[in-house]
C-alpha cells in the first residue's frame, strides 16, 4: 500500500514534489478522493493527500471573485455562497453518491482540475469558463501563479485553462495548490429580477403557475411578486 504525504500548506506541498522527485518515486495527487475510483488506478509509490489545503482566503460577493486552497470542500464554499445569495455557475456533480461514498465530499481544486460542470453547461459553461487564476508546484517543486482575481487578467495566453481536464488517467502539468473562481447570483435571485407576464393560463395551470411565484419569491412576497414580477391571471374570472 502507498504511502501518504499530507501537506498543510504550500511550502510543504514544494518539499514534497522534490523529495519524491529526488528519490524518483511517482506521486498520486488526492484531495477527498470523490472521483477516485474514475478511471485505471494510478501506479504510484506516494499518495500526496491535499485535503490539507483548506480556506477561503478571499471572498468579495460585490465583485463576484472568490478564492480558496486547492483542498477546500466545494459544500463549504456552497455554503458559503448560499449566504450571500450567490452560487457556482459551472454547478459541479457530486460524485461521492455514484461511488458509494457520502455527498459533498468534492474539493475545489478537483472541480476544477476535472473540467466539472452540470445541466446548465451549454449555456453557463464547465469549470474552465469560471476559472480565474492559480498558485500551483511543478513537477520540480517550483511554484508558478497564473491568472488573476478579474476575468481580464491576462495578455496572450490565458494559462490558468491548462490546468483543466486533468483526470486519474493523465499526467497533471502541475499541482493545483490555491485557486481564484468567478461567482454568480442564484437563479433565485435572477428570477427576482425577471419580469414576465402570463396573459392567459387554463384553469389547472393556474395554481401551478402561483405555487412558482411563491417559490421564487417567497410565501409572504405573493401579492408583491403578483405585482412586481409576474402577472397570473386567473381564466375564472
Amino acid at each position: 500500500m502507498a504511502d501518504t504525504l499530507k501537506p498543510r500548506d504550500a511550502q510543504e506541498v514544494e518539499d514534497a514534489v522534490r523529495w519524491a522527485l529526488g528519490e524518483d518515486k511517482p506521486l498520486e495527487l488526492v484531495g477527498q478522493g470523490s472521483k477516485r475510483a474514475i478511471g485505471r488506478p494510478s501506479q504510484t509509490d506516494l499518495t500526496l493527500d491535499l485535503s490539507g489545503l483548506t480556506g477561503v482566503t478571499l471572498y468579495e460577493p460585490a465583485e463576484l471573485v472568490l478564492s480558496a486552497r486547492a483542498g477546500t470542500p466545494l459544500a463549504e464554499i456552497e455554503k458559503l455562497l448560499a449566504e450571500n445569495d450567490q452560487e457556482l455557475g459551472f454547478e459541479p456533480i457530486d460524485y461521492g453518491p455514484l461511488f458509494g461514498r457520502e455527498a459533498g465530499q468534492g474539493t475545489l481544486g478537483g472541480a476544477i482540475a476535472a473540467n466539472l460542470s452540470g445541466p446548465r453547461r451549454i449555456k453557463a459553461g464547465a469549470a474552465r469558463d469560471h476559472f480565474l487564476g492559480l498558485s500551483a508546484v511543478t513537477g520540480r517543486g517550483d511554484t508558478i501563479k497564473s491568472g488573476g482575481r478579474v476575468v481580464k487578467n491576462v495578455t496572450g495566453y490565458d494559462l490558468a485553462k491548462l490546468y483543466t481536464q486533468n483526470d486519474q488517467t493523465e499526467q497533471a502539468l502541475e499541482l493545483l495548490v490555491a485557486l481564484s473562481i468567478r461567482t454568480h447570483g442564484s437563479m433565485k435571485r435572477r428570477a427576482r429580477g425577471a419580469q414576465f407576464r402570463i396573459t392567459y393560463a387554463p384553469r389547472h395551470l393556474w395554481h401551478w403557475l402561483t405555487a412558482l411565484c411563491e417559490e421564487v419569491t417567497g410565501s409572504d412576497e405573493r401579492h408583491e411578486a403578483h405585482a412586481r414580477y409576474v402577472t397570473v391571471e386567473d381564466p375564472a374570472r
